[in-house]
């Protein structure tokens, strides 16, 4: 289920790649042009990440992050499918200012919190390569264009902040998840030293792992039986 839902993530940022080099190639005014044709590379860059992430998961057993993957899988798709209509329907010769709008829609289902959940979940299976800060760059890029060439459009400008502010959201919210997925499962500790092995097989301490999973912040005391054992007849 995890490979379909990575293929799916994949095909999902295809469609957009496509359709931003369809309008890049249209487009007659070359700042217009550049920016389409930089938003279409950035949605490139994305697929590649799921073509990696599926040919790891070929490879070697990925942890499924999502308790029902199922749902996921029909959500995706029932996004893919929207956004396959709206580039089937979209006139490509529209006014710039109409055509950010429809990539504002396009970018709109593409902030749904699986993208978030699997680019952050997953860090520690790709080494830390993860679209996650470049997806917000990716946004910023739209909100910049807006500023610059549809200063009469103040309405674009509020919705690409929105969109900008739904996917940090979305970065806290997968955060979140991750840390509650790793201190829900299930820790192998040494029942001797009470270390604890991590995702790469090494043994650490239990605080260092608490730790980095989590915010969790541990001060050190001594419990009144181990203060008795430690030093007797000090009260």
């Amino acid at each position: 289920m995890l490979r379909s839902i990575f293929i799916l993530c994949r095909s999902i940022e295809l469609a957009a790649e496509t359709a931003y080099r369809r309008i890049s190639n249209e487009t007659k005014v070359d700042a217009q042009k550049a920016f389409w044709l930089e938003i279409s590379q950035d949605e490139k860059r994305h697929a590649i990440y799921w073509e990696q992430l599926i040919e790891l998961e070929e490879k070697e057993s990925i942890q499924n992050p999502f308790d029902n993957p199922q749902r996921i899988m029909s959500e995706l798709s029932a996004m893919k499918s929207i956004i396959d209509e709206m580039i089937d329907s979209e006139n490509l010769n529209s006014a710039f200012s109409d055509l950010i709008l429809w990539a504002f829609r396009i970018e709109f289902y593409m902030l749904h919190p699986a993208f978030a959940i699997l680019y952050h979940f997953l860090r520690t299976d790709t080494g830390d390569i993860s679209p996650e800060e470049d997806y917000q760059n990716h946004i910023e890029k739209f909100a910049q264009v807006v500023k610059k060439h549809l200063k009469d459009k103040p309405e674009l400008a509020l919705v690409g902040e929105t969109l900008s502010s739904m996917w940090e959201r979305n970065r806290e919210v997968a955060s979140q998840f991750a840390q509650i997925k790793t201190l829900r499962g299930l820790i192998p500790i040494c029942a001797s030293c009470k270390q604890v092995r991590n995702d790469q097989g090494y043994w650490e301490r239990i605080e260092d792992y608490v730790g980095r999973h989590s915010e969790t912040k541990f001060s050190h005391s001594i419990c009144p039986e181990c203060a008795e054992k430690l030093y007797p007849g000090i009260s």
